[in-house]
């Protein structure tokens, strides 16, 4: 069943498989002119709300196919009714549609979380407020230089970061792990992680530094877990939307671990 709601700033479109399975919804976010759309996999009781980003660069687009695709995914692992899931695949439609970093205004929207003007982020912040909170928050991203796939983390104080742990049991067929090393300003990577540390969070706080998605979503959503997953654009489109879908699955069954 198909139905579509009308309203003064958006509308959305949602297509309802079955009510003991969970509800697939599609979504259009627009704002002056400008338009994003979303994806969501709702639950009738999920333990677990996760929000995914893809496309924040659009010279990086697996990370928009992985988004786009990871629902299809999902729904196929034993978790799938634990779990509410909203995901905004293509954040940056102009570099998505001319390979560019920036935006049409030429800017970095990766940096521009903070009390931004960007039509992009405003739309991205506004989806994001309607489904809140979040108990795990991601967003998917490549490395034109890297050797392999590796993990950026923030986790609120008094949680126990997962650091290396997140590749426990990372398959030997999949994309190498990036274990060279200094992924952040003040803390090493370790086992293809680098976990922000205090020191980092005191600087992210003083006025005038720009954030990124993952510290917005860690300072002003409190979202408990957030990570930027990063692939390596050297290799196969297929085998880095696989590594991004892996990554994500491995956090979401960690976090209802948690929860237990």
């Amino acid at each position: 069943m198909t139905r579509v709601f009308f309203f003064s700033l958006f509308f959305f479109i949602y297509a309802q498989n079955c009510s003991a399975q969970g509800t697939e919804r599609y979504g259009i976010w627009q704002d002056s002119g400008y338009s994003l759309s979303y994806l969501r996999w709702v639950v009738p009781q999920p333990r677990c709300s996760v929000l995914i980003l893809g496309g924040i660069h659009g010279n990086e687009p697996a990370g928009s196919v992985a988004a786009t695709t990871f629902l299809e995914h999902w729904k196929k692992q034993p978790e799938a009714l634990s779990v509410n899931i909203t995901l905004i695949p293509r954040c940056n439609l102009f570099g998505l549609l001319n390979d560019s970093r920036l935006n049409r205004e030429q800017l970095d929207l990766n940096r521009q979380f903070r009390q931004s003007t960007c039509v992009e982020i405003r739309i991205i912040q506004e989806i994001a407020k309607q489904f809140q909170p979040y108990d795990l928050f991601l967003d998917l991203h490549e490395d034109g230089w890297a050797s392999g796939c590796y993990v950026y983390e923030m986790v609120q104080p008094g949680l126990e970061a997962f650091q290396s742990s997140i590749f426990e049991h990372y398959p030997e067929s999949f994309l190498p792990i990036d274990l060279e090393g200094n992924r952040t300003y003040f803390q090493k990577a370790v086992g293809g992680v680098a976990s922000y540390g205090k020191q980092f969070y005191q600087i992210s706080q003083l006025p005038g530094v720009p954030w990124s998605s993952m510290m917005w979503a860690s300072f002003s959503l409190r979202t408990p877990y957030s990570y930027t997953l990063e692939t390596p654009k050297q290799f196969a489109m297929e085998q880095r939307q696989e590594t991004a879908h892996y990554l994500a699955k491995i956090l979401i069954q960690k976090v209802l671990r948690q929860k237990e």
